[in-house]
């Protein structure tokens, strides 16, 4: 599954992007990447900048039509949560 995304504005710090698959109140899967290269980073690269997120959901996972991804990212400096998280619903 691949997200593309940008940023709004400069990071406080480095983040993770999490990815939830749930059906009820089973997680199906779950995957963490971190962001962007903190490292090299500079101010306002967030103007130039787009993200790929490439996640490998595993071979025959199957999902009910019940279940929601959910998309956030949280800091890896203190741990909160640096956006709202976005929700997608699987239709039948």
């Amino acid at each position: 599954m691949a997200i593309q995304w940008h940023l709004a504005s400069d990071p406080p710090e480095p983040f993770l992007t999490k990815l939830r698959l749930v059906s009820g109140s089973s997680e199906l899967y779950r995957e963490e990447h971190v962001a962007y290269p903190a490292g090299t980073w500079q101010p306002g690269d967030w103007r130039a900048t787009r993200f790929l997120n490439l996640f490998n959901l595993p071979s025959g996972l199957s999902l009910p039509p019940d279940t929601v991804i959910t998309i956030s990212h949280q800091g890896i400096l203190t741990g909160k949560t640096t956006t709202s998280s976005a929700q997608i619903r699987l239709r039948p």
